[in-house]
């Protein structure tokens, strides 16, 4: 779940917003896809997400290489903590109130 598209000539894995992943962006990408009925890639990512947060225990990453899932840039960082919670925690949860 990169931030920018693998084909943008402009993709980096580990250059902050230009291909990361981030999983704030990624929570909302694939919620949103769960929301259309997208379930079976929705329930992928979400796995493949928290199977990245997996491999670091000690800390959780400020955003990840997205093809590797190798931890980039700041650990303990609150922001991504969230989101993982959230994955955990609102998954099946409506988006629509």
């Amino acid at each position: 779940w990169p931030t920018v598209s693998y084909h943008d000539p402009a993709y980096t894995p580990n250059h902050y917003w230009r291909g990361p992943t981030w999983y704030n962006v990624a929570y909302f990408a694939l919620k949103g896809l769960k929301e259309y009925g997208f379930n079976e890639i929705a329930n992928s990512g979400r796995e493949q997400l928290l199977q990245w947060a997996s491999l670091t225990p000690e800390a959780i990453y400020e955003y990840y290489d997205s093809k590797t899932g190798t931890p980039l840039g700041v650990n303990h960082f609150g922001w991504s903590c969230t989101f993982i919670i959230k994955f955990l925690l609102d998954w099946n949860k409506s988006l629509v109130l």
